[in-house]
Order: C-alpha cells, then sequence, then structure tokens
C-alpha cells in the first residue's frame, strides 16, 4: 500500500478485522514505526506490520515501489500473500509485472481519482490526466478495484463497473483512545485541508455574522494559509487558523468543540470525495453543520443528525451556527443521532469489507 493517513487507516482496519497485514510505505524522517502511527493518532497492533522505506528528495519514489515488489514476492515465496492492495497506479503496475509469481492472488486498485475535467486548477488538471492514463493501463487488466464514492464507477470500464469486481467502500471512523476533553463553550471547528474547494473562505466570512462569544478554529494547513489569514483578520478577531497539527492535537481540538463545520462548495471536483472529516465529525460528539452537497448525503440529513445549508452561502451557514449556539439541547440530540448512525462504519468494518471482497474474487 501506499503511504497516507487514510492508507494507514485501512492498514490497520484488516488488522484489527482479523487479517495480517503488510503495510509498507516511504520514510522522509528517521522517527521509529511507533512514532510514524501515531502522526496519524494510531497505534501499534500485532498483525500490522510496517515497512517503511526512505525515498529519494521530490518525488522520486522508486526505492519505495522496489520493497514493495520485494516484499511481494518474499511473501508469495513463502505462501503467505493473500492479495496486493494499493492506491498508487505505479507501484501496483510495478508489482503487476511479477504477477506469474505470486500464486494467482488478486491485485486490487484502491482509487480516490477523480477525472481531470473536474479539477479546476490547470496545474492539478495536467497532474490528474498524467496519472489517469496510469489509470486506465493498470484497470485493463486488474483482478478488481475498491472505490471510494459511487461516482467514480463511472471511470471504470464496463468489464469492471458491470461485474462484482467492484466494491464501493468510503471512509470509516476510529474511537479516540484519549480521554474526551472539556467542551469550549462557543468554539466552531474546522478540521481539514484548506483547499478552495473545502469552503474555508465562506466559514471565515460567516464568522462575522456569530453571536457573541462564539469563535471559530480552522485546523489544518498548506500553503494557503497566510492568505487565510490575512481574510480573517477582517473577521473582528473570532477566527484562528492553526495551520497543520499533529493528527492526535488536531482531534483533541476538534472533541473540544461545540460545532463541527464543513463548508463545501458545490463543485464536481466534491463529487468523488470520501468525507472523511465528516465521518471524524460524528465521531467527536460536536454537532454538525455542513453544506448540502452529494458527497455528504450519504451520511448527513437535515434536522435529524447534523444542520445542512445551501453551499457557498455565509449569512444560512452563520445562521445554522448560531441557532446550534443558542440551543444545546439541539446540538445533543442531532450529535447523539449522528453517534448513532456510525454504526457499522468503522474502519475495522471496512477493512472486513475489503477482507471478504479479496476472498470474492
Amino acid at each position: 500500500m501506499a503511504g497516507s493517513g487514510f492508507a494507514a487507516n485501512t492498514a490497520l482496519g484488516l488488522a484489527e478485522a482479523g487479517h495480517a497485514t503488510l503495510f509498507v510505505t516511504g520514510r522522509s524522517d528517521p522517527s521509529d514505526d511507533a512514532a510514524a502511527l501515531a502522526e496519524y493518532g494510531l497505534a501499534p497492533h500485532p498483525r500490522l506490520e510496517l515497512r517503511r522505506v526512505a525515498y529519494l528528495a521530490g518525488r522520486l519514489r522508486f526505492p519505495v515501489y522496489a520493497a514493495l515488489v520485494r516484499e511481494v514476492l518474499r511473501l508469495a515465496r513463502e505462501k503467505r500473500l493473500r492479495a496486493v492492495l494499493g492506491r498508487n497506479p505505479k507501484a501496483l503496475s510495478l508489482v503487476g509485472r511479477f504477477r506469474r509469481r505470486l500464486g494467482g492472488v488478486p491485485l486490487v486498485f484502491e482509487m480516490h481519482g477523480r477525472p481531470p475535467e473536474a479539477i479546476e486548477d490547470a496545474g492539478k488538471r495536467r497532474r490528474a490526466a498524467r496519472r489517469r492514463a496510469r489509470e486506465r493501463r493498470l484497470l485493463d487488466w486488474i483482478d478488481g478495484v475498491v472505490i471510494v464514492a459511487e461516482p467514480q464507477r463511472g471511470m471504470l470500464p464496463d468489464r469492471l463497473a458491470r461485474g462484482s469486481r467492484v466494491l464501493v467502500a468510503p471512509a470509516g471512523f476510529r474511537d479516540s483512545a484519549e480521554p474526551a476533553p472539556e467542551r469550549v463553550s462557543g468554539r466552531v471547528v474546522y478540521l481539514g485541508q484548506l483547499h478552495e474547494h473545502k469552503g474555508i473562505e465562506v466559514l471565515i466570512d460567516a464568522a462575522a455574522a456569530l453571536p457573541p462569544g462564539a469563535s471559530v478554529e480552522i485546523v489544518g494547513g498548506d500553503d494557503r494559509v497566510e492568505d487565510l489569514r490575512h481574510r480573517a483578520s477582517r473577521a473582528g478577531g473570532r477566527v484562528t487558523l492553526t495551520g497543520a497539527l499533529p493528527q492526535r492535537e488536531a482531534l483533541a481540538r476538534l472533541r473540544a468543540a461545540e460545532v463541527a463545520v464543513a463548508p463545501y462548495l458545490d463543485l464536481p471536483y466534491n463529487l468523488y470525495l470520501t468525507p472523511t472529516k465528516i465521518y471524524e465529525y460524528m465521531a467527536s460528539g460536536a454537532a454538525v453543520v455542513a453544506s448540502d452537497v452529494p458527497c455528504v448525503r450519504g451520511l448527513l440529513r437535515d434536522g435529524d443528525n447534523s444542520l445542512l445549508v445551501r453551499p457557498g452561502r455565509p449569512v444560512e451557514l452563520a445562521t445554522a451556527i448560531a441557532r446550534l449556539a443558542r440551543d444545546p439541547a439541539l446540538r445533543a440530540r442531532l450529535s447523539a443521532r449522528a453517534r448513532e448512525d456510525l454504526a457499522g462504519r468503522s474502519w475495522r468494518e471496512r477493512g472486513r469489507a475489503i477482507a471478504e471482497f479479496v476472498d470474492s474474487l
């Protein structure tokens, strides 16, 4: 598997579901394995084996791919290889060159991409087009595909899309082992990346209309932080941008909030999103306010387990947040129902579903 927080949770979920799992990922620092898992707020597991491979500067990840092939071939020789699951088309394609030596075990691609035409930024669109070309070649021969959102099915060739070789498996949630922090009165939190399609500007603009005592904390970081801080300076001190934080600290801030916000914009990009943050919000005990866009509708229902607002409307977003600020009983009812609705959606359950899917191929 390639490395990321999503991939790490998937690997741990497979281990928690009872399956011995080898997680091969890149390493750009000398920290030990336990510290690497802790970066994602995860703990070691006896069924999870981690292989972290130092890679070269920039995007030269070939040492990671080569290590993956070595480990796959070793497990095949030892008759301990059940399947190979990966989200990096380059790495899986390299493994595919050795299929005859793998004893017929299935190779499965976990697809997280979206069509290039759904991406507005020209540079990112070109990179997505190159990745999409690699994916198409991979999909010509791969044994199975795990997709994280139903619209991705339209990106698959007919032989996969119309058959039983596709599993729809959105993100999962994980309960925190940390003690629950005391909630901060009036605290509103956004947790996640700061990309344009996330709607951070809408939340910042909404902050100016919030009632006295309410404050917004935006937890996450990328190269847009300073521009967003400049915008937030016009919100009268109500908005704080923390920048990037370790996962454990970021989740602790979320769990201390009364309200968690996902102000997604209504863009084609978000159709292909698996909203990991929504799962984290629902598990946190905070009341959820989100944009009413397709990627959240399978999880959130307005007035039942959340409040939904039209995307791109700061005043409507502020009104929903203010409503929750005034009504602790409503916050408690929505958050309790959201928590109930997470039944069967843990990373462990996702791991179990993937393992059953692999066995069916």
